[in-house]
């Protein structure tokens, strides 16, 4: 385990609210929305050290979600990253990351993580 995440429904179901209480220390909060107007999903995420990044994405099939986002390296290069979510058959979500710093030539795997539901402790 290496976060818990609560994610709630806001502004009349129109947004998710996601809080993240991360195992090493730390936490962050995200704000996924819907823009009609766009026909594509926001992520924003902000954390407690400063990392703030705001991606884009697309529903590519039913359970299956690609986001994407682009940000500068210090050496004037552009790192551009790609994440996507999975619905896996046993109702759990597959998380992969991956990022290129040679204009999109290659791929590093960031993480691939596996969401676990549980119920609600409220």
């Amino acid at each position: 385990k290496i976060a818990e995440f609560v994610n709630d429904l806001v502004l009349g179901g129109r947004a998710i609210s996601q809080r993240m209480d991360i195992a090493a220390g730390g936490s962050a909060i995200g704000l996924t929305a819907y823009s009609p107007a766009l026909k594509v999903w926001h992520y924003l995420l902000t954390s407690d050290v400063g990392i703030t990044t705001l991606f884009t994405g697309i529903v590519t099939s039913p359970g299956d979600a690609h986001y994407t986002t682009q940000a500068p390296l210090d050496d004037g290069r552009t790192k551009h990253r790609k994440w996507s979510l999975t619905l896996k058959p046993d109702g759990n979500v597959r998380e992969l990351s991956v990022a290129s710093e040679d204009d999109s030539q290659t791929w590093t795997t960031e993480y691939d993580l596996l969401w676990v539901k549980h119920e609600s402790k409220l």
